[in-house]
């Protein structure tokens, strides 16, 4: 086997032309993925062995139909690193690795409250904010424009007298 710059013994790596569908990504807790390696060689014997090094962040499961393809589930806050290795059967040794990182965030958005009353009066204006976990971009809407109407910045307007629910 090779060693690492701290005389760490590695599996010795083959070139077989081992690639992963991507390199990197940011998906939400709950999201899943598909990843899919592949070798430019012969694969009759050869197995897939995918990993997580934090399942606490991304669990992966191998595939049940392909060997070479996994699905990524989020599973909590943070970064980890998928891996797929190549298994040489022949020789029972890892011959290649591949890494993709992966981020996961929450951007479930929450309310402190679940209903909020406000009473207007026509032509009048109230102001509602929310903010997201990741910064994102909030989009408002009315329920009933005829009744109100709300803007991108979360400035309701009331037109007539009525119940509406801005989103």
């Amino acid at each position: 086997p090779d060693t690492d710059s701290q005389g760490t013994s590695q599996p010795e790596q083959t070139d077989i032309g081992l690639s992963i569908s991507e390199s990197e990504f940011t998906f939400n807790i709950g999201a899943q993925k598909t990843l899919t390696a592949s070798i430019t060689v012969e694969s009759g014997s050869y197995i897939f062995l995918w990993d997580s090094d934090d399942k606490n962040v991304i669990n992966v499961k191998k595939s049940s139909e392909n060997q070479n393809t996994a699905i990524v589930t989020g599973m909590g806050e943070g970064s980890a690193n998928v891996s797929v290795s190549i298994i040489d059967i022949s020789k029972f040794k890892i011959v290649a690795t591949k890494t993709c990182a992966v981020t996961v965030i929450n951007s479930n958005i929450t309310f402190d409250v679940n209903e909020l009353v406000i009473s207007l009066e026509e032509n009048k204006t109230a102001t509602v904010t929310a903010k997201s976990p990741d910064d994102g971009v909030i989009t408002w809407a009315s329920e009933d424009e005829s009744i109100a109407t709300v803007d991108a910045n979360g400035v309701v307007t009331a037109h007539k007298a009525g119940q509406v629910y801005i989103i």
